[in-house]
């Protein structure tokens, strides 16, 4: 139980970093490359294919939600 009640403190730090950083609470691909220190892209996008992270349709674009790529996140590094 302590240990959910700190892996959900991480997250939701993490979640509020991110929204700090991005101002937004769903980011693009590019965005997304940046947060992860990707090289490209193309890495990123197999990181959250990798990972189950579902993208949202914005219009013509694809976004990713900040508490699930924070959940996700923490829970990787958490594995480590």
């Amino acid at each position: 139980m302590a240990v959910q009640s700190v892996q959900w403190r991480e997250i939701n730090e993490k979640r509020k970093l991110m929204f700090e950083r991005w101002g937004v609470a769903l980011l693009s691909l590019q965005q997304v490359k940046d947060e992860l220190g990707c090289k490209d892209t193309r890495t990123a996008k197999k990181f959250l294919d990798e990972f189950d992270v579902p993208s949202i349709a914005v219009g013509r674009n694809r976004k990713y939600e900040i508490d699930l790529l924070a959940k996700t996140l923490v829970r990787i590094r958490g594995m480590n």
